[in-house]
């Protein structure tokens, strides 16, 4: 079977949903399936590459903090495997609280708002090249 798999989590990311379809896509790519995965990008990964059998497609961002992570170089960005919780810097709780009172009022209750746009345009992109034989979508 070729299956595609789109979720905003994925490894490297530290969450429940990311550690779940990982395991899934990597062991149905053990099966001898096809998997692709269509997720959010992150600094430390490529936009398109293949993982443990997995063909992962990197596009947009699953939140406003993603985005400022990925252009900021933050290293230590939350959610990673590996970072320990630290004290934060005072524009770091200066920026918190604007995103806070601001953003989290917008994007309420799904912040992986800004992922979809991106995530639709490649899905087609995808759809129109390869044929899937099933296609699961995660959301919130």
């Amino acid at each position: 079977m070729k299956i595609l798999i789109v979720t905003a989590w994925y490894h490297p990311f530290s969450h429940p949903r990311a550690h779940r379809w990982t395991a899934w896509a990597e062991h149905w790519a053990g099966e001898g399936h096809s998997v692709h995965v269509l997720t959010a990008r992150v600094r430390e990964s490529d936009k398109s590459e293949i993982m443990q059998g997995v063909e992962v497609h990197r596009v947009g961002f699953d939140s406003l903090k993603e985005w400022v992570y990925y252009w900021l170089g933050n290293r230590k960005a939350r959610g990673r495997v590996g970072v320990k919780p630290s004290k934060q810097s005072l524009p770091s709780r200066l920026a918190a609280r604007l995103y806070n009172r601001v953003w989290k009022n917008l994007y309420f209750p799904d912040d992986a708002c800004l992922w979809y746009f991106p995530a639709r345009k490649k899905m087609r992109q995808l759809l129109g090249s390869q044929h899937f034989d099933a296609i699961i979508t995660v959301s919130l």
